[in-house]
């Protein structure tokens, strides 16, 4: 029971079970000095049994199924244990201390012989009962009945002068026992023995009933216990041998599973009696019924094209010649008819004298790996065919970014050879001022798996170096895995030049553009407005003329004073037309206070609220920076206010250390950036050409119910960072 449960419960289940031997011996009238002794004797022995046999088994139950483990238990259960116990429970009786001794110890060893194996057997036995058939326990049954007869003739029904030859009547059901039920049919046989022996002596029957008391307890004692041990070491080696053989065939069932889930099969061949013996994976490999004989070596020509067979024989004799192991493909013949292909392998083996006496090895069906490789390369020949014949510049890259090919479009671009090339030696004809960019744009790609477009310079053979767009997407196996990046680039030098030349006429057509409205713009401000501003004044005068009603009617009067008021909104008007054509605070005043301007105004007209801030704008910015920001910021504000449907706007002009940047910001409804660049918008493409004639980038930011965000930067160049305003925000 200690056994079986957690030691902190061992004090209470021995001071239980203590408790009933302690009742149960006062019952019987014990004396107290003697119940002391016992007491002592069962408690040290019971744990130094448990203590020992839970360490040495690991706090499992002991299995006695083989020699080692039989050892272990007999040393510290059956010889230990019931040792050390012996010497108190001695003490228990008044006459001959170690014939008491003796008694105490065998007593205890026998019970450990016996009763606790059969105890864990029974309990395995118990758990088991849904795996053995009736016949196992119909059979154990009447194994017990027959041993309780055969006992009882010679325990109790036997006179004393019978020979004690009978008793070796018991080995034929003892064997009986230990071959078929183990180490718990040999306990449990002894126990039966054992009842019925102690009964036939506590009766005076049977054949240990003389010379006296303690010698007949003593060789009844040695007979039980001499009698169990050896029958106990047979059954623990017949069970070791049954579980060795029951791993051997589980083994060579996982090897024949493992062989067919590998398609490996196994052979050998003995020199001397020129016998073949092969796997059943072997037989499946060649088509062959298992149950023929093995092909004899001589024969295995049947079994592969005349060029494999000759290449076996060379190996095969190499091997045997030398001893050296071989390896190789070998295309063979099913007898079906079909072909495959298996790698075989073969080493041989030597005797004692070292001389070659076996070869043996094993084939592996590689029958669906080469025609994997056959597909492959037939796909690499006709992608190479294709990527050599495609007017581009195809280029593949593998895991460790290294380039692994280049189709003969790149190597006639750059006139170098392949091996030049391969690896980053690409790289070395790339212009030193993209060098760096290239490489970085690249290596970032690479490592978040995403494609990439670049455009830089590449060498060509001829030593011009030539713009090309190279775009790079990463490839994939069927298992996602990543496999590299594969990339073609195409010379767009013309491309290039050609926009070029499209920016140039655009600059022209936007000064062309802006001449003509500086020249509307001061016609409208100083012919037309001055026009409309002497009317006006004689209109005022007109008006005088009310207070004469007796001149003019009423009538007049009134429709004056509305002519009046329409002339001065339409100066208006024609002033705001003016400064949106050109603003003369933009020229002579700068920057700063044009977007200003321009901000308070425009809010006033859309009844709008424009929060413009600036920080550090130099006094002495270029006229064309400054004029390409307003003119962004113009744009910007007009589609915010048209798009965004809101009444707020911020704009914010800010100076770094070598670059202008405008930004304009609304919490509007937003829109998709990337549609809006496909679509090119007559406004988006009239920021970015007005901001690519100062080298400027136009940056949007914009999704869909969470606002829009125009950002402008403009570089500046040394010599226009000096002389730096102090910044201010206001709101307009």
């Amino acid at each position: 029971m200690l056994l079986l449960v957690r030691r902190r419960t061992w004090p209470v289940l021995l001071a239980a079970g203590l408790a009933g031997f302690l009742l149960d011996d006062v019952r019987a009238g014990v004396p107290i000095r003697s119940e002391v002794w016992l007491i002592l004797s069962n408690a040290v022995e019971v744990l130094v049994a448990a203590f020992c046999l839970s360490n040495a088994f690991d706090g499992m139950l002991p299995r006695l199924n083989s020699v080692r483990t039989l050892a272990r238990y007999s040393f510290y259960a059956v010889f230990l244990a019931p040792f050390v116990g012996a010497f108190p429970g001695a003490l228990s009786t008044s006459g001959n201390y170690w014939a008491a001794w003796k008694l105490a110890f065998f007593s205890e060893a026998l019970g450990f012989l016996t009763l606790m194996p059969a105890i864990l057997g029974w309990a395995r036995e118990i758990r088991a009962t849904s795996q053995k058939p009736r016949a196992y326990y119909l059979e154990g049954s009447t194994l017990l009945v027959a041993l309780v007869i055969l006992g009882y003739l010679i325990f109790d029904a036997s006179a004393k002068s019978d020979p004690p030859a009978l008793l070796y009547s018991l080995v034929p059901l003892l064997l009986w026992s230990t071959l078929r039920f183990g180490s718990t049919g040999v306990s449990t046989s002894m126990i039966a023995i054992a009842f019925v022996s102690i009964w036939g002596v506590v009766h005076g029957r049977g054949p240990f009933t003389e010379p006296g008391a303690p010698i007949n307890v003593l060789s009844l004692q040695l007979f039980l216990f001499f009698t169990a041990a050896p029958f106990m070491a047979l059954a623990v080696l017949v069970e070791e041998r049954k579980d060795a053989e029951q791993a051997l065939r589980q083994r060579e069932v996982e090897l024949k599973e493992a062989q067919r889930l590998a398609k490996v099969g196994s052979w050998q061949w003995d020199l001397d009696t020129d016998a073949v013996t092969w796997s059943e994976e072997f037989y499946r490999i060649a088509g062959l019924n298992p149950g023929l004989p093995a092909v004899t070596y001589a024969q295995h020509s049947t079994l592969f094209t005349p060029e494999s067979w000759l290449r076996l024989q060379c190996v095969v004799e190499e091997a045997l010649r030398t001893g050296t192991p071989y390896e190789l493909d070998l295309e063979m013949k099913r007898a079906d008819g079909r072909r495959s292909w298996i790698v075989a392998k073969g080493e041989v083996r030597r005797d004692g004298t070292g001389r070659v006496v076996q070869l043996r090895g094993t084939v592996q069906d590689i029958t669906g790996r080469k025609q994997a490789q056959e597909e492959l390369r037939e796909s690499e020949e006709r992608f190479r065919l294709v990527a050599d014949t495609a007017p581009a510049l195809i280029w593949m890259s593998g895991t460790d970014k290294l380039c692994t090919f280049f189709n003969k479009g790149w190597l006639d671009f750059t006139g170098r050879s392949i091996d030049l090339e391969l690896g980053n030696g690409w790289a070395e004809g790339v212009h030193p001022e993209d060098f760096q960019k290239c490489i970085g744009t690249y290596t970032q790609a690479f490592d978040r798996r995403e494609e990439f477009r670049i455009e830089y310079r590449l060498r060509r053979h001829d030593g011009e170096y030539r713009w090309l767009i190279d775009i790079g997407v990463p490839r994939f196996d069927k298992e996602r895995s990543f496999r590299g990046y594969i990339g073609i680039g195409v010379d767009m030098t013309e491309r290039k030049q050609a926009e070029e030349a499209l920016s140039g006429v655009s600059r022209k057509l936007i000064g062309a553009h802006e001449e003509e409205r500086t020249r509307i713009a001061r016609d409208l401000h100083d012919d037309i407005n001055q026009r409309l501003a002497l009317l006006a004044v004689g209109l005022e005068q007109v008006e005088q003329l009310e207070r004469s009603p007796s001149k003019l009617p009423g009538e007049v009067s009134t429709r004056i004073h509305e002519l009046s008021e329409s002339i001065t909104e339409i100066g208006i008007d024609i002033q705001a037309i003016s400064h949106r054509l050109h603003s003369s605070k933009l020229e002579y005043l700068g920057i700063v206070t044009a977007a200003r301007s321009f901000c308070k105004e425009f809010a006033e007209q859309q009844k709008v609220e424009v929060f413009f801030a600036h920080e550090d704008i130099p006094h002495t910015l270029p006229l064309e920076i400054s004029l390409s920001l307003f003119r962004v910021l113009q744009e910007a504000l007009q589609n915010a206010v048209k798009h965004s449907g809101v009444m707020h706007f911020e704009v914010a002009l800010r100076h770094a250390s070598d670059s202008i940047d405008l930004t304009v910001h609304d919490s509007g409804r937003g829109f998709d950036v990337k549609e809006a660049i496909q679509a090119k918008g007559l406004g988006l493409i009239s920021m970015e050409e007005r901001l690519k004639l100062v080298d400027g980038q136009l940056f949007i930011e914009s999704q869909p119910k969470h606002g829009t965000t125009i950002h402008a930067h403009v570089p500046l160049s040394a010599r226009s960072n000096a002389m730096r305003a102090t910044g201010q925000a206001s709101v307009i």
